[in-house]
């Protein structure tokens, strides 16, 4: 995923757009998933989540030191 905008940038609105995007297209997506579907996805969701954990960290820290 790369690094964040920079918050308040033309990139950071970008990228707000660009995720909003594909949440409408998820959301599509999502009306034709049984629960059973979407639980599993939500645990793929969660999975990755946790596997990712210290570079999310590390990015919000990096957030942070911009305020």
């Amino acid at each position: 995923m790369g690094d964040a905008p920079i918050p308040g940038s033309a990139d950071e609105r970008e990228a707000v757009l660009d995720v909003a995007a594909r949440a409408r297209a998820a959301a599509v997506h999502l009306r034709t998933m049984t629960r059973a579907e979407k639980d599993a996805a939500l645990m793929a969701i969660a999975d990755a989540l946790d596997a990712e954990v210290g570079r999310i960290v590390a990015a919000n820290e990096r957030l942070y030191e911009c305020l």
